[in-house]
């Protein structure tokens, strides 16, 4: 019998899997707030892109450069929630209260 498995499995599942263990309900697993969690350094420049720095202007503040930056843009912005630089300046908004 052939199983289909879901594109994404949580870690404690995928572990599971691979001991060849039964699945742990979906009700151990632990909720995800609002907005997944960033790096140091995404929250670095997550928290300079709300204040409405440039690519160019939060790396001279980071030492980094400009391609650096938008990398880090980038990363964000490909997390879920984060689709445009206004949604990072919003999430950074709320975190901070």
């Amino acid at each position: 019998m052939i199983t289909t498995l879901p594109l994404a499995l949580p870690r404690t599942a995928g572990v599971a899997l691979a001991l060849g263990e039964p699945a742990p309900d979906a009700a151990e697993e632990p909720e995800e707030e609002g907005a997944p969690p960033l790096g140091r350094r995404e929250s670095e420049v997550a928290r300079l892109v709300a204040e409405g720095l440039s690519n160019k202007q939060i790396g001279a503040r980071l030492f980094v450069s400009e391609h650096t930056v938008d990398g880090h843009v980038r990363a964000i912005m490909n997390k879920p929630g984060f689709g445009s630089r206004a949604q990072i300046a919003a999430w950074t908004a709320t975190e901070r209260s």
